[in-house]
């Protein structure tokens, strides 16, 4: 957005250099991005958020200068001369549609000159970037800049009975706009029309059919106020960004709609004559109500952390345009027109407070924590309390050689969509950026796959890739449910040491990544079992991970087709887990646990174990009967195939006793691995001889 200096002072009289200028209006929060100077004047580029549609004008910029320095502010209140002739003998209006046009305004004026701009507004317009084109044309743009209000001039003699009708496109209309590009209109695309057809494309750009030539001598001035989205939608659907549709897009100020339509008539009788006509055409079906907050003062304290005296806080919210009621433990706050769309709580009036006291001056302290509070871990990873879960896992994972991926919250329509819709319902966006990427994610495994495939087409031989992000599933709400979500995968050769036997990476690699990263996020009980049935739509087999008895994730293979669709020769093996469930099994904190004085005694066991029973459950039969002489166990062998019986497979563990109060001796560490072996036989399990 561009802003004049000089057309500022017009406003605001102040003293201050561009350059203090351009810090001050950083301060809070409009970034100046340059100043350049032209033609004896400043023009400042400037960022404005998304929000700030109000500061997309000289006059909303001017209001900020005024409380931020104090200073008076001169309101527009264009005074017109208007004629005998009533304007509705010559025009009609007509609202069919007053859920996307909540307000349309126009006047007639008569008998202008079109030509060439006066030098001093085709100066001013160049020097923010805007063309001149004809004095009528420049004097509507001219009160875009000043106002931020949108407008549009028509050639009265060609519209079509002398009615203006706001409408949705009919079947099958187009509409040739003022840029020569004939446009194909839906059905749900907002239009201006006479009683014949389409004139102009509501709130985006005028029609070619209507437009303000140098033979016209009638003009209509239009000013209203479109419907954002409906605004947007068009805007995208027909790749058009213009001044105009990026204001509507930002919700534009009902009532400036109407003071708008006067400053145009003063101006083009100014610049061009004309008789203004009398009257106002004013289609405003649905009056906006009175927007009334109340602010506590303790509250803002609190927010704050500062006592700001109620004196500063109604004259900063005054200059800004709000009405101010004092009470004894509040202020009544009145919101202005240009404000109702982003200014609609007791917090955001608090915002304007501090933006305007200033954050220099608010004194840093620590915040309160409100106990108690329960976190939903559907939305949001503020909300479900995972952002600190998440700098450990990342530190986790780079800790064994993980490197992170960032990718979109999209997904492409393809191979793994296919295959996710057989089990579940995928989101898909109505109106998407890209065609290309239609999808909500339901899952971070199809980008990583993608992110593997890039890599390995370019040589890179060993890749262990990680990402933390959001994924979403189809709720049957209004609004999909989103879970904050770890996932790691790995393909090519498993470098360890340089003097390893070179292998690929496999299952067991990922298994073993999971596991070092749910001790390290300290996730209580938590468990592998054997996924029932087909778990994963893109996966040859997985492993179901679960914190307590609650499922956090899988661990799996993708399937021999999607790792053929990438050209990846050889297994991809993949995690993903859940954070906010094991957020909510997450131990209480860290315990320091010392080292035991006493010598260890260690003992391998090979053992013969039925199919149904897994290392995971065999493991923990031996862990409960250890106890606590049983400091550690450890799987270092497996094995299937010829001399193991039918129906068994070799499972041999490293068991390490030891005690924190004495010297085990042979016959105790005997006796109790004794008990063990009892232990696991009573479950089928045997020692293998």
């Amino acid at each position: 957005m561009k802003i004049s200096y000089a057309w500022l002072k017009e406003f605001v009289d102040f003293e201050i250099t561009p350059k203090e200028l351009a810090e001050k209006l950083t301060s809070f929060g409009f970034e100046v991005i340059s100043v350049q100077e032209s033609g004896g004047d400043s023009i400042f580029e400037i960022e404005i958020t998304p929000n700030r549609g109000d500061c997309l004008s000289v006059i909303g910029f001017a209001r900020e200068i005024s409380c931020a320095y104090n200073l008076g502010f001169v309101e527009h209140s264009p005074a017109i001369a208007e004629g005998a002739e009533k304007a509705g003998d010559y025009l009609k209006v007509e609202i069919r549609n007053p859920q996307l046009c909540a307000r349309y305004t126009a006047r007639v004026i008569k008998d202008v000159k079109i030509g060439p701009s006066p030098a001093w507004m085709s100066r001013r317009l160049e020097s923010m970037g805007v063309r001149s084109i004809n004095n009528v044309v420049d004097v509507t743009n001219y009160v875009l800049l000043e106002t931020g209000q949108p407008t549009h001039a028509f050639d009265h003699s060609l519209l079509k009975g002398r009615h203006i009708i706001v409408r949705t496109a009919g079947q099958g209309e187009s509409l040739v706009t003022l840029d020569g590009v004939e446009r194909k209109l839906e059905n749900d695309m907002l239009v201006i029309a006479d009683t014949q057809r389409a004139v102009a494309l509501a709130g985006i750009m005028g029609g070619a059919n209507t437009e303000v030539n140098p033979s016209t001598k009638d003009v209509v001035i239009e000013s209203a106020c479109f419907n954002s989205s409906s605004i947007r939608k068009t805007s995208l659907k027909m790749g058009m960004d213009t001044a105009a549709s990026y204001r509507f897009e930002r919700n534009s100020d009902i009532e400036e709609a109407r003071r708008s339509v006067d400053r145009i008539c003063q101006l083009v009788q100014q610049v061009a004559g004309g008789k203004i006509l009398k009257g106002v055409l004013d289609e405003y079906p649905f009056k906006q109500k009175a927007l009334k907050i109340k602010v506590r003062l303790a509250r803002v304290e609190q927010i704050l952390g500062n006592r700001i005296p109620v004196k500063e806080i109604s004259r900063i919210l005054r200059k800004l345009g709000f009405c101010t009621t004092k009470h004894e433990s509040f202020v009544r706050v009145g919101v202005p027109s240009w404000r109702q769309a982003d200014v609609t709580g007791e917090i955001d009036v608090i915002e304007e407070i501090a933006r305007h006291y200033g954050y220099d001056r608010i004194k840093p302290s620590i915040p309160v924590l409100l106990p108690g509070i329960e976190s939903d871990r559907r939305y949001g990873s503020v909300s479900s309390g995972t952002l600190a879960m998440q700098e450990s896992a990342r530190e986790a994972m780079a800790a064994i050689g993980y490197s992170e991926c960032m990718n979109y919250g999209l997904m492409k329509s393809g191979i793994f969509a296919e295959e996710i819709s057989k089990s579940k319902k995928i989101v898909r966006i109505s109106n998407p950026l890209d065609e290309e990427m239609p999808l909500l994610r339901p899952s971070l495994v199809p980008w990583l796959a993608e992110n593997l495939a890039f890599n390995a087409n370019r040589d890179a031989e060993s890749l262990k890739i990680f990402e933390i992000g959001r994924v979403f599933e189809d709720s049957g709400g209004k609004l999909p449910e989103e879970r904050t979500m770890i996932s790691a995968a790995a393909y090519g050769k498993n470098h360890k040491f340089w003097q390893d036997k070179e292998r690929k990476f496999d299952f067991f690699d990922l298994k073993g990544a999971a596991e070092y990263l749910l001790r390290n996020l300290g996730a209580a009980d938590y468990s592998f079992m054997a996924a029932e049935g087909h778990d994963c739509p893109f996966a040859d087999y997985t492993l179901s991970v679960f914190a307590g008895k609650e499922k956090a994730g899988i661990i799996g293979k993708l399937s021999g087709g999607i790792t053929d669709h990438y050209k990846l020769a050889g297994e991809v093996c993949f995690f993903e887990m859940d954070l906010g469930v094991l957020k909510d099994r997450r131990k209480p904190g860290m315990r320091y646990d010392p080292i035991s004085k006493f010598p260890a005694v260690r003992r391998d066991a090979a053992l013969l174990v039925p199919f149904g029973i897994s290392a995971g459950e065999a493991a923990g039969i031996i862990r409960s009967e250890g106890g606590e002489l049983l400091s550690d166990i450890e799987l270092f062998d497996f094995y299937q195939g010829g001399q193991i019986p039918q129906g068994y497979k070799s499972l041999a563990f490293t068991l390490i006793y030891q005690s924190r109060g004495k010297t085990l001796t042979d016959e105790e560490v005997n006796s109790l691995h004794f008990r063990i072996v009892e232990a696991l036989s009573r479950k089928g399990i045997k020692l293998r001889e």
